[in-house]
């Protein structure tokens, strides 16, 4: 079962951050997302971020999304990607036992960024992360790819897998950072850029569990 069945993959690039890198449709697609029959992950070009400069790290609850969430959440996308998803995939993206979208909620309970994941077969795939601009540089994103592999290595997994621009280093650096590793090179993945694509998976997730605990 998928969550998404999208059948383009579209338009990634490198991003001046690691906080926005994955999936959206193209424009003329944003109202029909439901009628997609494929199972590509749809990927997007992230807005260039003017400020690369470190913040302070913050510390986020991390839960489902609710109804209440989701006009910070669609802002959060606005803001973002160039060709966001409509608000209604944040209304309609089944809440299931193997789709999950879910928010990081910072303590002054601002919403600082979110991450859409399904469960294929024994895997699991992210399908979209995206962190709010006012909340950047805080390590966010390091915290929603933690919680999917603390879910994945709780639920017995075999990995956790993801679609990357092969020119988006900063994204590639945050993924290798929490064991991630390329185990494919995909030609001309995104056909109106005309760039390539790195299948990147975290394989050894208990080994990383177990030497990342303390941080964790």
């Amino acid at each position: 079962t998928n969550c998404l069945q999208p059948m383009y993959k579209v338009d990634p690039y490198g991003s001046a951050s690691p906080d926005v890198f994955m999936s959206s449709p193209p424009s003329s697609l944003r109202s029909s997302q439901n009628k997609l029959s494929s199972s590509a992950t749809l990927l997007r070009k992230p807005k260039t971020l003017a400020n690369s400069q470190k913040s302070k790290r913050v510390s986020v609850t991390l839960r489902s999304i609710k109804m209440s969430d989701i006009d910070a959440v669609y802002e959060i996308e606005k803001e973002s990607f160039h060709t966001p998803y409509d608000y209604d995939f944040f209304l309609t993206f089944p809440q299931t036992e193997v789709c999950f979208l879910e928010v990081a909620e910072k303590p002054d309970h601002t919403i600082g960024g979110y991450i859409a994941y399904q469960i294929k077969k024994r895997r699991v795939q992210v399908v979209s992360i995206a962190v709010a601009s006012h909340s950047r540089r805080m390590g966010i994103a390091q915290q929603l790819m933690k919680k999917v592999l603390i879910f994945a290595y709780e639920y017995n997994f075999s990995d956790v897998f993801l679609q990357v621009s092969v020119m988006n280093f900063p994204a590639q650096h945050l993924y290798m950072s929490l064991g991630f590793k390329p185990t494919k090179w995909i030609n001309n993945y995104y056909q109106s850029e005309g760039e390539d694509a790195l299948v990147m998976v975290q394989s050894d997730i208990e080994d990383w569990m177990n030497k990342n605990i303390e941080n964790l």
